[in-house]
């Protein structure tokens, strides 16, 4: 059975560190896009996403 040095841990490590932040990259984008996109729904309809949220318990509706 080989062990793993620390060399190989480290690139392990590093390509781990890599893919969630790439994966945060892609939840940080999608979260703006969605922002961005009630806000525009909001202003067609009249509305802020602050008056929904209140008007919903402080939360946004799910559906």
């Amino acid at each position: 059975m080989k062990t793993r040095t620390e060399a190989d841990r480290i690139k392990e490590l590093e390509a781990e560190v890599k893919r969630l932040r790439l994966a945060l990259a892609d939840e940080v984008l999608d979260h703006k896009i969605d922002e961005a996109a009630l806000r525009l729904m909001c202003g067609r309809a009249g509305t802020t996403p602050e008056e929904v949220k209140k008007k919903n318990g402080g939360e946004l509706p799910t559906t």
